[in-house]
């Protein structure tokens, strides 16, 4: 899906990331690796097919739109070190695009294991007018300048006409800032209340749907 936002175009893909054509760029948020091992060392019973998930669900949204960068804004890995760090470290030797990662409150590895891959790590970055960074601004319509972030894991409650309810992933789109959903396959989400000159657009399997 195709939106407009800050005076640039964007495709919004239904696993999450937000592709700008212009830039050649795939931008992804929250992936949070190394979650799924972090939790099975403290005993929950999580299928370790998940991870494999996560690097299925990349390949398969870098294969689609082909960019040459591909920015990750914050909480790429979910905390310390574990062995999904190297499942990444192998990912990343498979790729021919430019990888920088945005940092966020989760990313806690040293910067310096990443630069190693070849990742460029920074706290924000700007393009064409536009800031990328992990955090939300509480005041986007104020923002000196649009911004494209994460962090808040967005979704929204959709009710049926008998009282159904389901909550789903979305993109939440402000005056002034893009807030992306969770990509990571093993990701809580936080339920929005949009304003009226707010955009909610939820991911329903493998559709986008504007509400």
């Amino acid at each position: 899906m195709n939106i407009a936002f800050a005076d640039e175009y964007f495709e919004l893909d239904p696993s999450g990331a937000v592709f700008w054509a212009l830039q050649e760029t795939l931008i992804i948020s929250d992936l949070h690796l190394g979650k799924i091992t972090h939790f099975r060392k403290h005993g929950a019973a999580l299928p370790t097919a998940a991870i494999d998930e996560n690097f299925t669900k990349m390949d398969q949204v870098i294969s689609c739109y082909k960019p040459q960068r591909v920015i990750f804004l914050g909480d790429l890995f979910h905390s310390n070190y574990n062995s999904e760090f190297d499942a990444f470290a192998l990912w990343t030797e498979q790729q021919a695009v430019q990888l920088h990662l945005v940092y966020g409150n989760h990313d806690l590895i040293d910067p310096a294991r990443y630069e190693e891959l070849g990742v460029v790590c920074d706290h924000q970055l700007s393009f064409d007018g536009i800031r990328l960074q992990h955090y939300p601004e509480s005041e986007p319509d104020t923002s000196e300048l649009p911004v494209i972030c994460g962090h808040v894991h967005p979704s929204y409650e959709v009710k049926g006409l008998t009282k159904q309810r389901i909550r789903l992933k979305c993109f939440h789109i402000q005056p002034n800032q893009l807030i992306l959903p969770a990509f990571g396959i093993f990701t809580g989400s936080h339920p929005i209340q949009p304003k009226i000159n707010d955009r909610v657009i939820v991911i329903a399997e493998d559709q986008l749907i504007a509400i």
